[in-house]
């Protein structure tokens, strides 16, 4: 790790960071990054290409309304089918 503010743990098919205090989690789904982290009470949901042949989003960063993180994550991977789709 470069960051001495940084860790990192795997759990559930997530990983856990923070930097400097600030959590993140993430997870890959067809290729891109899911990250997610905690805004007062909602979650704030980003994500990233993982290869330079994927398409970019053409909004990566997400900001959800509920105050359930697996429900975030579900909302980012429907953007993500629902952008894929529509390149097809």
């Amino acid at each position: 790790m470069n960051n001495p503010g940084e860790r990192m743990l795997l759990r559930s098919g997530y990983v856990s960071m923070s930097f400097g205090g600030e959590p993140m989690e993430s997870c890959q789904y067809r290729g891109y990054q899911i990250e997610t982290r905690r805004q007062w009470s909602n979650w704030c949901v980003s994500v990233y290409r993982t290869h330079s042949d994927i398409p970019i989003l053409p909004q990566p960063t997400l900001h959800t309304t509920t105050p359930q993180r697996d429900d975030a994550v579900a909302e980012a991977k429907q953007s993500i089918d629902l952008f894929l789709s529509h390149l097809k």
